[in-house]
């Protein structure tokens, strides 16, 4: 197999910043959450698991990039 060079990814402090800030952000609602959002939710069969598929489909196209790649989450 054919290996390629790396593509350079060219970071400036700025993004790096924004960055640690980003990530600040999501630790601390997550402290504020606390375990309250990690309790499962039990399902009620097949037709409420096609419902659930189709929300989540939703939610992830109005989701942004960076939000798909896990840096924001939305609370």
């Amino acid at each position: 197999m054919l290996r390629r060079d790396p593509t350079p990814i060219n970071l400036r402090d700025s993004d790096v910043q924004e960055l640690r800030e980003m990530m600040a952000l999501k630790d601390k609602a997550k402290m504020e959450l606390g375990t309250a959002a990690a309790d499962p939710k039990p399902t009620a069969g097949p037709a409420d698991s096609i419902v659930n598929i189709e929300e989540a489909k939703k939610r992830r196209a109005a989701m942004s990039t960076n939000e798909r790649v896990g840096l924001i989450t939305r609370i």
